[in-house]
């Protein structure tokens, strides 16, 4: 079983998840729609490298999952917690037509340092954490 939880609150919890470049991609049934709501962002996906950085990729470099990641903003009390916390790919390409619309989570507790983990932890109070269990 895998879990994703913020102040508490659960975001996803699965037995079925689908593992894609290190990334858990949760089936949409047992993601927690009530705390999450669609963000405006649209754009490349990101990738986490094997020490756990993250860094913005060519649409060209991710050729089998999609062209576009749309986004999902934790919402929790009527107030957004934490932008783009959760991506899916609306369209992916035919090898990755298995992940279409399940959603996968940020880490934002990264292993080592980056420029990511740094930007999304000043961003966010020490409260507003994404858990993985």
């Amino acid at each position: 079983m895998v879990k994703v939880t913020l102040n508490g609150t659960v975001l996803a919890e699965s037995d079925n998840t689908k593992v894609v470049e290190g990334n858990h991609y949760f089936p949409p049934d047992s993601v927690n729609t009530d705390v999450l709501s669609p963000s405006s962002t649209h754009e490349c996906p990101t990738v986490e490298d094997s020490h756990g950085a993250t860094s913005l990729t060519s649409i060209s470099a991710r050729p089998a999952r999609g062209r576009v990641a749309s986004y999902y903003d934790a919402t929790i009390g009527g107030k957004t917690v934490v932008n783009d916390v959760a991506w899916y790919y609306p369209e992916p390409k035919e090898k990755a037509s298995d992940i279409k619309g399940y959603l996968a989570f940020y880490k934002v507790q990264l292993p080592q340092p980056s420029t990511f983990a740094q930007e999304a932890n000043a961003s966010m109070s020490s409260q507003n954490k994404v858990n993985f269990e």
